[in-house]
């Protein structure tokens, strides 16, 4: 199992879809409707983010039972993440994975700006250590390039919803054995990411993040288990669209084509480099 840990409301949002999934433990830190053995309500009352880490509660006994390999989301601007370092700190010896919510930076205020700037960079420099598994950005607007047109009322819902389906069904993938293909591992060195979705048909990416000087691709088609005994095309399309995807070798790509019962294929991808990403 993974577990994963939202701290803020923003991440509590995301990682509650996690639920619908047995194969995921849910930890939410921050201002919960209620409390239960995998929710911490925890509300700062001194509002001064470099008092926060120094004032954190500690957590050991709630996160008793927390799997080996965890995925820990956090959005940058608001309040609670100052917090993050605290809780990090107190499952270091876990395999952690941050998942940082990249705020729209030009409606932050100046405090939320440099708040945002130092969290991004820290975090940043910490993966590259080694401290996490992985840094992923994932920008917390502009979801209407990647998802279309979405009704006010449902936008955070679909946004949401289409982050956490996105990493579940890579992890399925990434758990499974390709009908064809190899994913390659991603260099150590190589720690901060992004992921995204890619049309079947052109083979256009929609990440997450635009993140710089990407040096892996790892993508993972999902393809009806019909359509694989009957499409004489769709392979070498996907090879010839992975041979680009290169960009004359410059970018180490892999990919794995699996079977699937859904009714529609599916596709993902995942980015990394080692350089860091501007604020």
């Amino acid at each position: 199992m993974i577990s994963v840990v939202g701290v803020g409301t923003a991440a509590i949002n995301i990682v509650e879809h996690f639920s619908q999934y047995s194969q995921y433990k849910v930890y939410k830190i921050g201002d919960v409707k209620k409390t239960t053995k995998t929710e911490f309500r925890w509300i700062p009352e001194i509002p001064v983010p470099e008092k926060i880490e120094e004032n954190m509660p500690d957590l050991r006994e709630f996160f008793k039972g927390i799997d080996n390999e965890v995925y820990f989301f956090l959005e940058g601007s608001g309040l609670s993440a100052n917090a993050a370092l605290g809780i990090l700190e107190q499952i270091k010896d876990k395999n952690l994975h941050v998942f940082y919510l990249k705020p729209e930076t030009e409606l932050l205020t100046s405090i939320q700006k440099l708040q945002n700037n130092a969290i991004y960079s820290i975090m940043q420099e910490y993966a590259r250590s080694g401290l996490f598994g992985s840094f992923s950005i994932i920008n917390n607007f502009e979801y209407d390039k990647i998802l279309g047109q979405i009704p006010i009322a449902e936008y955070w819902l679909r946004v949401n919803q289409s982050i956490v389906t996105t990493l579940h069904m890579i992890n399925v993938f990434r758990f499974s054995d390709p009908t064809i293909g190899k994913i390659n591992d991603v260099p150590d060195i190589s720690r901060l990411a992004t992921y995204g979705t890619i049309s079947i048909e052109n083979f256009e990416e929609k990440l997450f993040f635009p993140l710089d000087n990407v040096r892996q691709k790892r993508y993972y088609f999902g393809i009806n288990e019909k359509r694989l005994k009957t499409d004489d095309s769709l392979y070498s399309k996907i090879v010839e669209s992975m041979r680009d995807k290169t960009e004359d070798g410059d970018i180490d790509v892999s990919y794995g084509i699996y079977s699937t019962n859904y009714d529609h294929d599916l596709a993902y991808c995942e980015c990394y480099t080692h350089v860091l990403q501007k604020t």
